[in-house]
């Protein structure tokens, strides 16, 4: 049975893992927009890598995660969520507008849940890979934001 620590951090894999496999759902909803989602989905399979070595480290007890600062029903109530997500993505639910919301919506829902936070009693090395986590979280935030903006400045047109 996982300890703790190896429960959070599997929920935080499959969070990156589940978000990458939505973005891969819009990859193929929206052909023109194949680049876009794929490297959001790219990126989300290298940030669940990072958290895998994290995960190998706290194991051999080279790391210690502060299991104080997450909350597992709000991981898992999230990974459900974004399951939802995927399921209606492939029943064509959603038009570009719409991912590009979602999406925005759940890269913002990570960084202000604070799942990233860093807590001084965390390792260095742990403080490291959370800060690229949240730091490519806000990027994948803002590359959305900024595809969003194009998209209703050409529909207004």
């Amino acid at each position: 049975m996982p300890n703790d620590s190896s429960l959070i951090i599997g929920l935080l894999v499959k969070n990156e893992q589940l978000l990458g496999a939505l973005y891969m759902v819009f990859t193929e909803i929206f052909p023109e927009a194949k680049e876009f989602w794929g490297g959001l989905a790219h990126e989300e399979a290298g940030h669940a890598n990072l958290l895998l070595d994290l995960e190998a480290q706290e194991r051999k007890g080279k790391i210690r995660l502060n299991k104080n600062r997450f909350n597992i029903a709000a991981l898992d109530n999230f990974s459900g969520y974004v399951e939802s997500l995927i399921e209606e993505g492939k029943s064509g639910k959603y038009d570009i507008q719409n991912a590009l919301c979602i999406s925005l919506d759940l890269e913002d829902s990570l960084i202000e849940k604070g799942f990233f936070e860093i807590i001084d009693e965390d390792s260095l090395i742990i403080k490291h890979a959370l800060q690229v986590l949240k730091d490519a979280t806000i990027k994948h935030r803002d590359k959305i934001k900024d595809y969003l903006s194009r998209i209703l400045k050409t529909r207004d047109k």
